[in-house]
């Protein structure tokens, strides 16, 4: 068999438009011919086909609530905090108060069931809890930290929830030592 016999063979029913293609040489493909097979989109079934486009009542209800859920956090940790006075006394420190604030949104607001801080699984539960307890006095012990770290911290969101998580449990003693060093007549 000859190629022109095998292709005839294989392409019997088939329907090929070749009034634009060319006898000789390489020509550029026309704008005019279409990019799919007319047999595909007549045996096509369009009806069948579904669109993902459309939201339901309960997409548009869920979505809501989150939004309201996110908005009732973002208000808790800013009161909490005292995220209005916290920018306007640390004015020179506004971006790093500003990611002190949305790293504890974005923690309370995971939806993992295990959290890890410095190098620890913790249940998301208990770590949300200890951050909705932080108040400004904790943000302000975190923002001394920061100013006193010298060392190379490589990742930084870490080490900054890592502090953040711990601030509760080491403000007490951190200070302490504080008043143990300035004042060591004071230390017991």
């Amino acid at each position: 068999m000859g190629t022109s016999e095998v292709m005839n063979k294989h392409l019997r029913g088939v329907e090929i438009d070749t009034s634009e293609v060319p006898n000789k040489g390489l020509q550029e493909v026309p704008k005019a011919v279409p990019l799919y097979n007319k047999t595909y989109m007549s045996d096509n079934n369009q009806s069948n086909m579904k669109s993902n486009h459309i939201k339901s009542d309960d997409d548009r209800i869920r979505c809501d609530q989150k939004v309201q859920e996110i908005n009732a956090y973002a208000d808790l940790v800013k009161e909490n905090i005292d995220f209005d006075v916290l920018l306007q006394t640390y004015s020179r420190e506004q971006d790093l108060v500003e990611e002190i604030y949305q790293l504890i949104l974005e923690t309370v607001q995971t939806e993992k069931d295990m959290i890890r801080i410095a190098g620890e699984y913790y249940p998301s539960g208990f770590v949300k809890g200890k951050l909705l307890k932080l108040n400004y006095s904790h943000i302000e012990y975190v923002l001394e930290c920061m100013s006193k770290n010298t060392t190379k911290v490589r990742n930084i969101k870490q080490y900054l929830l890592a502090t953040l998580f711990n601030a509760p449990s080491t403000i007490g003693s951190y200070y302490k030592a504080e008043v143990n060093h300035d004042m060591p007549q004071y230390a017991n």
